[in-house]
């Protein structure tokens, strides 16, 4: 009953700098996507950015995103 007059929890508050790092330094680790980075440099971060906001903090989420999309390109 404390928590009925608080603001809410939201768990990408506080993972979104780790979640942040974890994407840009799995991401720079394929090579497929340092070609692309630099084909596509927009694109890319557009699509780094969507999987940060589309896992609301979920990190086991981004995990298996990123990962499918290194074994991908």
């Amino acid at each position: 009953m404390g928590f009925q007059t608080s603001p809410s929890l939201r768990m990408q508050e506080l993972t979104a700098s780790d979640v942040r790092l974890y994407i840009k330094r799995r991401i720079q680790s394929g090579i497929g996507f340092e070609e692309l980075g630099r084909l596509y440099p927009n694109q890319i971060q557009d699509l780094l950015t969507g999987i940060e906001e589309r896992a609301e903090g979920v990190f086991l989420w981004v995990v298996l995103v990123v990962e499918q999309l290194l074994i991908t390109v």
